[in-house]
């Protein structure tokens, strides 16, 4: 990992820099084949969003693996303004088909 730039998602560095062996994505690539992969976790609007994100962003071609995703939205605290939070993961519903719900 390289110590001089925030992980603020699990997938991969806010900066990529030339250091080796910055990350490593080999889980985001094993549960790919999974039936479903729940999400929920602290900072929603934050860590867990940037990793939603980045698993999106990572099999954008893909919408088959993104429709995977339920976000469990009461199983997660925001730190900010829960409207703004709310509407960025609403618009990873509508791009990748992830699932927003209750449990």
């Amino acid at each position: 990992m390289d110590k001089f730039t925030e992980m603020y998602g699990a997938i991969k560095p806010e900066v990529i820099t030339n250091s080796k062996n910055q990350y490593d994505d080999s889980w985001a690539k094993e549960i790919k084949d999974y039936d479903k992969i729940f999400v929920c976790g602290e900072a929603k609007d934050y860590c867990v969003y940037e990793t939603v994100k980045q698993f999106c962003e990572m099999y954008k071609s893909e919408r088959n693996i993104t429709e995977k995703i339920y976000f469990m939205q009461n199983c997660c605290s925001s730190i900010g303004d829960i409207d703004i939070c709310d509407k960025k993961y609403k618009e990873l519903e509508d791009i990748y088909g992830i699932k927003l719900i209750m449990v």
